[in-house]
C-alpha cells in the first residue's frame, strides 16, 4: 500500500498537466470564447416574424394581402421606430410602402397584383443582425394569388323561337327539350369536354346553346360550356335562372387579368355568332363583362351589312336573333340546309317528303322554329320548318378560331 499511493498521484498529476495543456492549445488556437451579450438595440430575426394576414388572394389588381412586420430585440421586446422594406418575385405586382414600427415593432404593408402565381416575400431592410452574429437569418414569407372566375352577363335570341318573351316555348312544354346538353359526347352538333349531366330545364327556357372562350392573346381556347338560352335572352348554367350568369372557372382562364377573350353562341341549327374582334376594346374583359348581342350595336363577327348575308335576322324590328336554317353547320344557308333536311327527315320516317306530308315529333335539327315538331308538306301548303332555309346568304359567317377545339 505504500507503494501504491505514489503512482497514483504521480498519474494524476500527468492527468492535470495534460488538460491544461489542451485548455490553452484551444486558446491560442481560437481564442477566448466569449458568451454573447444581449443589446436591447438591436434586432434579433430569432425572435421577429414576416407574416401575410391572407395566403391566398385573388389577382385582380384590388385584393389586398396585408404583410405585417413584428421585429423584436433579443429580450422579446419591440424595437420601435424602423421602416421596414421588402422584395416582391414575379410580376405585375402593386405593393404599398410599410409603416414606421411601433412599440411593439409592429409594422404593416399591403401587396396586390394582377398576375396569378406564388409570389415569394423578403426583408430588404433593415439588416438585421441578432445580438449573436452566428444566428442571424432573414426574413421571409410567401402569398399567393389566384385568377378570379370569369361571370359573364350575356343575351341573345334565336329567330326560328320568335317571340322571345312570352308562355314557355312548345319545345319545353311539351317535354321535348332534352334534360342533356346536345353539345357534350358524340353529338352530332359541336362538342365539348363536359360530361353527360341530367338537368331539368327550367320553364323559361327557349333552347341549349353552346358558349365558346378563347383567349383573344394567344388565339387559343379556352373552354366551352353547355348553356340555357332564356325567354328573356339571358344565357345561364344549365342550373341557372333566367336573368342569371354564366362563369368560367379560374382554373381554365389566363395568369394574366388584362387578358382579352373572345366569345362564340353556337346553335345546333342556327347560324352560330362570334364577337367581333376588329375592336379589341368590344372583346370580353374584366371591365367589360355583360354582352347583349340582340343590340343592333352590338357588332358580329364577320358582319357584312347586307342583311341577307349577315348571321341575323332583325327582329321586332331592331332585335337582331341568330339567323335560323343553318341544318348541316356548314356556316352558309342555301339549298342543300333543305336537301340535307329532307333526306334527314326522310331516313327517320321511312317517308318520302317530296310525296307526303309529314310531321316529325320531337328534339331534331329539323325543327327550326323550335316548337318541337318538324313539319314538311307538299303542294301549296306552307313548309313550316323549310321558311328559314328558303334565305340565302352570300358567304361563309365566320366565328372565332372556327369554333373548333384544339
Amino acid at each position: 500500500m505504500k507503494t501504491t499511493w505514489p503512482i497514483l498521484l504521480a498519474l494524476l498529476t500527468l492527468s492535470s498537466c495534460k488538460f491544461s495543456f489542451d485548455k490553452a492549445k484551444v486558446e491560442d488556437s481560437y481564442g477566448s470564447v466569449e458568451e454573447p451579450t444581449c443589446d436591447p438595440s438591436l434586432i434579433d430575426p430569432s425572435q421577429s416574424t414576416l407574416s401575410v394576414d391572407n395566403p391566398t388572394v385573388d389577382a385582380d389588381g384590388t385584393s389586398i394581402s396585408t404583410i405585417t412586420f413584428t421585429l423584436l430585440n433579443c429580450n422579446s421586446q419591440g424595437v420601435a421606430g424602423i421602416t421596414p422594406t421588402f422584395s416582391v418575385s414575379g410580376t405585375q405586382n402593386s405593393p404599398l410602402p410599410c409603416s414606421v414600427t411601433d412599440t411593439a415593432g409592429m409594422s404593416t404593408c399591403t401587396l396586390s397584383s394582377t398576375h396569378a402565381e406564388t409570389k415569394s416575400i423578403e426583408a430588404t431592410a433593415p439588416a438585421l443582425i441578432a445580438y449573436d452574429p452566428v444566428e442571424s437569418t432573414g426574413l421571409s414569407t410567401s402569398v399567393e394569388f389566384t385568377t378570379p372566375a370569369l361571370e359573364l352577363n350575356l343575351k341573345a335570341c334565336l329567330s326560328g323561337a320568335v317571340p322571345v318573351l312570352g308562355p314557355p316555348l312548345p319545345m319545353n312544354a311539351g317535354t321535348y327539350l332534352p334534360s342533356i346538353s346536345p353539345f357534350v359526347g358524340s353529338s352530332t352538333w359541336y362538342t365539348n369536354s363536359e360530361g353527360p349531366q341530367i338537368n331539368t330545364p327550367p320553364l323559361t327556357a327557349v333552347d341549349w346553346v353552346l358558349v365558346q372562350l378563347y383567349d383573344y392573346s394567344t388565339s387559343q381556347f379556352v373552354d366551352a360550356k353547355s348553356a340555357i338560352l332564356h325567354r328573356d335572352g339571358s344565357i345561364t348554367l344549365p342550373n341557372g335562372a333566367a336573368g342569371g350568369t354564366i362563369t368560367f372557372e379560374s382554373s381554365v382562364l389566363n395568369a394574366d387579368y388584362s387578358t382579352k377573350y373572345a366569345l362564340n353562341i353556337v346553335h345546333r341549327n342556327h347560324l352560330p355568332i362570334g364577337l367581333d374582334d376588329t375592336d379589341p376594346d368590344n372583346l370580353i374583359s374584366r371591365t367589360n363583362t355583360t354582352i347583349d348581342f340582340t343590340l343592333t350595336t352590338t357588332e358580329y363577327l364577320g358582319q357584312t351589312g347586307t342583311t341577307a348575308s349577315d348571321p341575323y335576322d332583325l327582329v321586332n324590328p331592331t332585335t337582331k336573333c341568330l339567323r335560323a336554317g343553318n341544318f348541316n353547320n356548314d356556316f352558309i344557308i342555301d339549298s342543300q340546309d333543305k336537301t340535307d333536311m329532307k333526306t334527314y327527315v326522310d331516313a327517320l320516317t321511312g317517308l318520302d317528303s317530296q310525296s307526303n306530308n309529314i310531321v316529325l315529333n320531337g328534339y331534331f335539327s329539323s325543327d327550326m322554329n323550335l316548337n318541337g315538331q318538324t313539319k314538311l308538306y307538299v303542294g301549296g301548303v306552307e313548309n313550316e320548318d323549310l321558311v328559314g332555309v328558303d334565305i340565302m346568304t352570300g358567304s361563309a359567317m365566320p366565328i372565332w378560331n372556327n369554333g373548333v377545339q384544339p
